[in-house]
């Protein structure tokens, strides 16, 4: 149960935020709908900044980096880290290419296709978790109740923080 826990609370942290970065605002209904309604310096702004491959990386890169420096890892602990840092950059990268494809295709033709679509999405998320877990169980194991308490905060936090950004941008996560 708890490789479950870890892994799906790494994974909401992780994943759910990356979300807000990949977004166009003018991409669907809602943000077409909200940029009429805001002054035209907003509108610009908003058409003229997106996210790229990079800037989704950097800021990949930023949160495992602040999520291992926040444990504060024993030597012991630290052998462990590598296959769970794997597992999550396998899993940022799954997740900005289905981002960055979502925002090149068209739409599906209806609701079927879009449904099919996701559930293809979500098995290969379910695999993804499921590696993130197995290669986490050895690492929180290891941790201690302040590290695992740390580890918990710092990942809502994250996910908290990111979605007020994306709540000031005009966006939503998706």
């Amino acid at each position: 149960m708890n490789k479950s826990i870890v892994a799906g609370v790494m994974a909401l942290a992780l994943l759910g935020p990356s979300s807000v970065y990949a977004q166009r605002a003018d991409a669907d209904d809602n943000g077409a709908q909200g940029m009429q309604a805001q002054p035209q310096s907003r509108q610009t702004e908003q058409k003229r900044f997106r996210f790229g491959r990079d800037d989704m990386k950097a800021f990949a890169d930023a949160r495992i980096a602040g999520l291992k420096a926040g444990l504060k890892l024993t030597q012991d602990q630290e052998k462990n880290w590598p296959p769970v840092e794997q597992a999550l950059r396998d899993i940022m990268q799954k997740r900005m290419d289905q981002r960055l494809a979502k925002r090149d295709r068209q739409k599906p033709q209806d609701a079927i296709q879009a449904i099919k679509e996701r559930a293809e999405q979500l098995e290969e998320r379910g695999g993804s978790l499921k590696k993130l877990a197995d290669a986490a169980e050895p690492l929180y194991q290891s941790l201690n109740e302040a590290q695992k308490r740390r580890l918990v905060a710092m990942l809502k936090a994250g996910d908290e923080g990111l979605g007020r950004v994306a709540k000031r941008r005009g966006g939503g996560r998706g």
